[in-house]
């Protein structure tokens, strides 16, 4: 398992462990909390350290979300090196909890509905070709798709006003076995 608090002094990057995708943009840490670096392109990097199965999760703790749609703080998973090609779900005020694909940087809606509010746990799951959102532990939206088979956990996020901000970070392997959520029920010492 692989976490991140981001606890550290303010930066323009995440640090050694983290990596943004060829393509892609880079979060920031203000005030110990991670927030997107720009506010003209979607952020996202992944956590570099350590390997990751296929069956995968990330969550965090969303400290400010979005109000528009599509965009505000978020949580991914299978997120490729070389492309911007992961799953990712964010939240906002307009949609609750945006779940959708990117594909060579190309993103495509998969489900909206749900609530996450300032506060709440946001997580990603990839359990085969199931994905889907949760928050607080409960399910929001899911669906099912098969065009992005592995990669690495890691964050994504939109912010016109670079105010969206996550913290206390994890990623890790879904356990074999173990359908997709057991884990957020359970400890990391019970497996």
């Amino acid at each position: 398992m692989a976490t991140d608090n981001f606890n550290r002094g303010d930066s323009a990057d995440l640090g050694a462990d983290w990596s943004v995708p060829t393509g892609g943009s880079a979060w920031a840490i203000n005030t110990n909390r991670a927030r997107p670096g720009s506010i003209t392109t979607f952020c996202m990097e992944y956590y570099g350290t350590g390997t990751f199965a296929d069956n995968q999760y990330a969550q965090a703790v969303v400290v400010a979300r979005e109000s528009n749609a599509g965009t505000g703080p978020g949580v991914a998973v299978r997120m490729a090196t070389g492309a911007v090609t992961y799953y990712g779900a964010r939240a906002n005020a307009a949609d609750g909890v945006f779940l959708f694909k990117s594909v060579a940087g190309v993103e495509s809606p998969l489900a909206v509905g749900g609530a996450c509010v300032n506060g709440d746990t946001l997580r990603i799951e990839a359990n085969g070709t199931t994905i889907r959102a949760l928050v607080n532990d409960i399910e929001q939206v899911s669906t099912t798709d098969s065009d992005i088979a592995s990669g690495r956990p890691g964050i994504t996020g939109f912010s016109a006003t670079l105010n969206v901000e996550l913290d206390d970070w994890e990623g890790a392997d879904l356990a074999a076995g173990l359908p997709a959520g057991v884990l957020a029920a359970l400890g990391s010492e019970d497996w």
